[in-house]
């Protein structure tokens, strides 16, 4: 008798246990219940409990002046720190949004030293470049991937790299239809493509008609840093850059920005 007595009481405890998991009561309610369980069945499902509503934070905004300004002295910063280099250009340009959803590609631009006879011709090749280079039809497509995952980085600098092999051979044909000398000839052969930049051999005017002599490297980074932070520390872009060389940067603009009115068109997508 005594171990039967036994084995019911455990019987008994394990079911209390058991009936009070199921239960949504009060700890004082689930000690009654543990000293007289009636044995009738428990609903499972909890009582929905309200949330606070998450508030979506609006955007700051800048006016276009502003942003141009912070433009300006990106490039100028990113020349500052090349100032030992000689025939450098560099090239900065952000993707911007309005508040009225209208999208508009932003940039600056400006040149080192060019010791050189022909630097001024030569400052206008790079300049005609990335004008070709920027109105091509697909350096559109270039910032849905630019500011996303390592793989979609990638996509967009592979992309970067085969506009400069459009944009090489377009010049080519233009200045045989013109009869005249390229401005600018990109050696595709050489191309070098990083998760998050892309290097080319560029060639200008006279070297651009010969294919051959002086070669400038070409190269388009992504910084997503404020101030160009990953590019003079994290991927240490300038501190690899040399003489001759043309370099391209991708910045975030994270503000809306107030347009003109006068500009207030679409140039994206």
């Amino acid at each position: 008798m005594t171990d039967c007595a036994l084995y019911d009481a455990d019987e008994d405890n394990n079911h209390n246990a058991v009936t009070n998991i199921k239960r949504k009561r009060s700890s004082a309610d689930r000690c009654d219940d543990d000293q007289a369980d009636d044995g009738s069945t428990h609903d499972v499902a909890l009582l929905p409990k309200l949330m606070q509503r998450q508030v979506k934070q609006a955007r700051p905004t800048i006016t276009e002046t502003d942003r141009q300004i912070e433009l300006n002295t990106q490039v100028q910063f990113f020349v500052s720190k090349l100032k030992c280099l000689t025939n450098i250009s560099v090239m900065v340009y952000t993707q911007v949004q309005t508040h009225e959803g209208d999208e508009f590609l932003m940039g600056a631009r400006a040149h080192s030293r060019f010791d050189v006879k022909d630097g001024d011709q030569r400052k206008r090749a790079v300049e005609a470049l990335d004008d070709n280079v920027t109105g091509h039809p697909s350096f559109d497509l270039l910032w849905p991937d630019l500011f996303g995952k390592m793989a979609e980085q990638e996509r967009a600098m592979e992309l970067q790299s085969q506009i400069h092999k459009l944009v090489s051979q377009q010049e080519c044909n233009d200045a045989t239809d013109d009869v005249r000398a390229p401005t600018f000839w990109i050696d595709a052969a050489h191309a070098m493509n990083k998760p998050r930049s892309t290097s080319d051999n560029l060639y200008l005017c006279k070297e651009a008609l010969a294919q051959d002599g002086k070669v400038v490297n070409l190269r388009t980074c992504i910084d997503n840093h404020t101030g160009g932070g990953a590019c003079h520390n994290t991927n240490n872009v300038l501190r690899d850059m040399k003489c001759n060389s043309a370099l391209r940067v991708f910045v975030k603009t994270k503000e809306l920005v107030i347009m003109a009115k006068k500009k207030l068109k679409r140039t994206f997508g």
